[in-house]
């Protein structure tokens, strides 16, 4: 029973390291970069099939189809035709808000300030790295730094990565949504006019 509360103490003292908090503050920070890799990653497969599906849609005389459409319900203007046309060009809008949303998510983002952080020489952040005016000031900053500094550095880098990683986040599930119902009304639309016209 002694050793185990031992045990609890010498727990206790181990949290309140900044060794361990430098050890915790690096996993937090490797598995933020995680989600920002794993949002960039299904971006990418997201416009991928997307681009396979309108290289199968365009390339089958997909143009000819959707123009031939186009200018038939153009020809014959009645209420119906324009509501069709109006349909049409709101889905293709829908489905470009979406892809747009998703390829924001692949710009790199190498702002360092979010919001309550005031230091714009980073340690550890590739931006901030390079705001020192060489490699040898850098590497006389690196070396010189405290185990505080450090931490403080690993929890504001913690800070700036989960901040792209909620805005990637943000514009994938926006990005998709929209994309999906863009692709789905563009179907939809594309066949009432194969169908009509």
């Amino acid at each position: 029973m002694a050793s185990k509360k031992q045990n609890n103490v010498n727990s206790a003292e181990n949290q309140n390291t900044i060794e361990y908090k430098i050890e915790k503050a690096s996993e937090i920070l490797e598995r933020n970069i995680g989600f920002i890799t794993s949002c960039d990653n299904k971006t990418s497969i997201v416009l991928t099939i997307v681009g396979v599906l309108f290289t199968i849609i365009l390339t089958t005389d997909g143009i000819d189809t959707i123009y031939n459409i186009i200018c038939s319900s153009i020809s014959a203007i009645t209420f119906f035709n324009l509501l069709y046309l109006f349909c049409f060009f709101v889905s293709l809008l829908i489905l470009f808000l979406g892809i747009c949303n998703l390829i924001n998510i692949l710009i790199a983002r190498t702002y360092l300030n979010p919001t309550g952080i005031h230091s714009s020489k980073s340690i550890s952040f590739f931006s901030g790295i390079n705001k020192y005016k060489d490699y040898k000031t850098y590497k006389k900053k690196f070396y010189s730094m405290s185990k505080q500094e450090l931490l403080d550095d690993l929890v504001s880098e913690i800070y700036i990565n989960a901040d792209i990683a909620t805005k990637k986040y943000n514009h994938y599930n926006r990005g998709l949504k929209l994309t999906i119902i863009g692709f789905l009304l563009f179907t939809v639309f594309l066949l009432i006019g194969l169908y009509l016209y």
